[in-house]
């Protein structure tokens, strides 16, 4: 039920931005079903001018306000109850077309792109106009603001995070006004905006560093678990000899077909029944050949077969989602890894020389399929010991649940490699040379469907290995919340540069009364700081002894 006094905010807020935006009292889920809000003022801007309307008011009202585009996030950076929730997906710019390419002076080319462009959009106008983001994110439902703001990731053994292709933003600050940011003009600010998680403000549009078309070659290989998690020379070789490289291990899929059946029957999979170093990985490599066979080019159409039976299989597990299966039946879990794994391998033993904009958004429709997933940021040391340490952390607890009966890793683990990020907050960051990292960060993840049981035991048990590991953080938009001790460790691993982010936000002046601010990330980031916030009544909380001051002063 509604309260008055929501509803009578509803109507302030409504006097306060005129009749051009309507503001509704709804709820919110996100994409993964994982997080719930209600009692949100809802807004959908479809201009600048509401978006700054939509800030006035609700600085004024001492409110705050997030934007959000599809979704995708699994993690606490939504607004809280009682505040404002804006849809970014009718936005129009009011100066330009919503992508546009352009020349820099020094004959570099640059993409500005309107905040609520897609993946999916992006990458056409890339292969329209035959240039090319060196690297993104495998899905192509996430927004351009959604996928640079927590500081995600592609692929690429050279090739930075995609925060910091963005060399310049624009964004509705506290006041309504719109600032921008460039790295021309202040790249220690920059880089506090590059992944900011919306804390600058709203973000308008976002101009990032693009590069001539690429043509790459993707191809397949099968390896043996043993050959890499517990072979780290060799897993450095397959790794640092291609451009870039993924590494998928469902797990059960050395199991015969009869003990995955034997186990259905409400059995454990006792130890001498799987090993898991004889299970096998995919192993998903891609190339840039000097001088490409353009004749051997894939038309369009073929990567949209496999896209269709990506499509195809996402029906199936819709399905087996529907009536609960894994829920309800957990040891049917082996089975259904294993012939996962088998249709993989037999759809992907294949090479295709495509654009790479292809290679890097390889499937289509993986976004209908509700995943949960926790995913963290390792430095690569030099001998690949703290990848193959995270691991086989995932392979030993996957390995001792399953003698018990529980199989919580029902989809995969899944891991991509990559150079670092100089951003002050970007997970990437940990493999900075500057902040003493290698030059070159692994981003490894887990996970399962929705509702799995024993989730987050499982998180929670692998994170407290992980977090042994030097330097190493979790991925801000995956699931990281209810790990035990990780607000403190986030604050450990991220205290030198979050004492930079701190100061390039304050000495902005964008938001000094907090309206961008949730309560998760006040906590994180300004932990003995206390905003008037209205309906939350922050002026009334007090931060306990560890957390006065700020937590790049304390740590």
């Amino acid at each position: 039920m509604v309260s008055q006094q929501l509803k009578a905010l509803q109507h302030e807020f409504q006097s306060e931005v005129g009749g051009g935006l309507r503001v509704e009292i709804d709820s919110f889920t996100n994409w993964a079903q994982n997080r719930k809000i209600d009692h949100l003022l809802v807004l959908k801007p479809k201009s600048l001018d509401d978006i700054q309307n939509a800030v006035r008011a609700t600085r004024k009202l001492k409110l705050r306000i997030r934007s959000v585009g599809a979704t995708h996030s699994w993690s606490p950076i939504y607004p809280d109850a009682g505040n404002v929730l804006m849809y970014m997906d009718q936005l129009k710019r009011h100066d330009g077309p919503q992508i546009e390419l352009h020349e820099r002076p020094d004959g570099h080319k640059e993409v500005t792109a309107m905040a609520n462009v897609s993946l999916k959009d992006l990458m056409q106008f890339e292969l329209d106009n035959k240039v090319v983001l060196p690297t993104n994110a495998v899905l192509r439902d996430t927004t351009v603001a959604g996928t640079i703001a927590p500081g995600c990731h592609g692929v690429g053994w050279d090739a930075f995070a995609i925060s910091d292709y963005a060399t310049r933003m624009r964004i509705v600050d506290s006041d309504g006004n719109l600032r921008t940011f460039s790295m021309d003009d202040d790249p220690d600010t920059m880089k506090a905006v590059q992944c900011s998680f919306g804390l600058f403000g709203i973000m308008y549009d976002v101009t990032i560093r693009v590069e001539p078309e690429i043509i790459a070659e993707s191809t397949n290989e099968f390896i043996k678990v043993d050959k890499t998690f517990y072979d780290a020379e060799n897993l450095r070789n397959i790794v640092t000899n291609n451009w870039s490289a993924e590494i998928f291990w469902w797990p059960f899929n050395s199991v015969s077909w009869l003990e995955t059946i034997d186990t259905k029957f409400d059995r454990n999979l006792e130890a001498d029944e799987w090993n898991p170093r004889e299970d096998e990985v995919w192993v998903k490599l891609v190339n840039i050949p000097e001088s490409p066979d353009l004749s051997r080019l894939e038309p369009n159409k073929t990567y949209s077969l496999l896209g269709l039976a990506s499509f195809l299989e996402g029906l199936k597990l819709k399905k087996l989602s529907a009536i609960n299966a894994l829920e309800n039946t957990p040891q049917i879990v082996p089975f259904f890894t294993k012939a996962s794994y088998s249709y993989t391998r037999s759809r992907n033993d294949v090479t295709y020389l495509q654009e790479l904009p292809y290679a890097i958004h390889w499937r289509e429709n993986i976004g209908m399929i509700k995943v949960l997933d926790m995913e963290w940021a390792f430095d690569v040391k030099e001998d690949f010991s703290n990848v193959t340490r995270a691991t086989q952390t995932v392979i030993d607890i996957t390995r001792r649940l399953a003698n018990e009966g529980k199989f919580p890793l029902t989809v995969a683990m899944e891991m991509r490699w990559m150079k670092y990020s100089d951003a002050y907050l970007c997970p990437s960051i940990v493999g900075n040379p500057e902040y003493g990292g290698s030059g070159h960060t692994c981003h490894l993840e887990v996970l399962a469907y929705q509702n799995t049981p024993g989730w987050e035991s499982f998180c929670n048990e692998i994170a407290q290995e992980w977090m042994k590991i030097p330097g190493s953080r979790p991925h801000w938009a995956k699931q990281w919340e209810f790990i035990q001790g990780i607000d403190e460790h986030i604050q450990q691993v991220y205290q030198p540069t979050m004492c930079k982010f701190v100061a390039a936000l304050d000495q902005s002046g964008v938001d000094p009364d907090g309206i961008f601010l949730n309560n998760k990330l006040q906590s994180l980031i300004f932990p003995g700081r206390q905003y008037s916030n209205r309906m939350l009544n922050v002026q009334d909380t007090k931060p306990t002894d560890k957390q006065q001051g700020r937590s790049c002063d304390i740590l």
